[in-house]
């Protein structure tokens, strides 16, 4: 470990990728998948699943940082098969489910609430029995949700629409040896 006396701008300069700074020190990061409540793991993801509280996709998003996440970044096909067998296995399928994407910016460009762009088709967006594909609301359905009628795959919704919301947490806890809870951490 590197002891570093130049300050805290400095230490975030002179400290070595995958290596964090911690008070006047530079040392190892070591990642853990450890969720902390509410969140519950799912396929290496810590989720939240909330069905008490239902709102617009911005109201459930603020609700998802009250609680330490965001809306879920749902691009990985694991981890969708395995949230909704979560939600089937534990009665939670009584509802419609915001999650982090929408196309708010750029009509037709859905992105991820962290800035990547949306998968298209199969296996995560529904359709429907007349052969049509989601997403299908033009300039009236802008945000996306998990759609109980559609097995839970990908639909927009006017942003407006009261759903329940899938959080996810959204920064990898870190934890570093030694370190004590108040002790402060600068990413590099």
């Amino acid at each position: 470990m590197k002891v570093l006396q130049d300050g805290p701008e400095a230490l975030s300069t002179r400290c070595p990728p995958k290596y964090g700074v911690i008070l006047n020190f530079c040392g190892p990061i070591i990642y853990t998948s450890e969720c902390h409540l509410p969140f519950t793991e799912i396929s290496g993801h810590c989720i939240v699943v909330e069905t008490l509280n239902t709102g617009t996709w911005d109201e459930m998003n603020n609700f998802c940082q009250q609680i330490g996440g965001r809306l879920a970044v749902l691009n990985d096909g694991n981890l969708l098969y395995f949230l909704i067998k979560f939600i089937r296995d534990n009665g939670l399928d009584i509802e419609n489910f915001w999650i982090g994407a929408t196309d708010v910016e750029e009509e037709g460009n859905f992105k991820w609430v962290d800035g990547t762009s949306v998968r298209m088709g199969a296996p995560y967006w529904g359709y429907h029995a007349d052969e049509e594909t989601e997403p299908n609301g033009g300039t009236e359905e802008n945000c996306v949700v998990l759609w109980r009628d559609f097995r839970y795959d990908f639909d927009d919704l006017t942003c407006s629409s009261a759903c329940g919301g899938i959080c996810e947490q959204n920064t990898s806890y870190c934890k570093y040896p030694n370190a004590t809870s108040n002790t402060a951490l600068v990413m590099t």
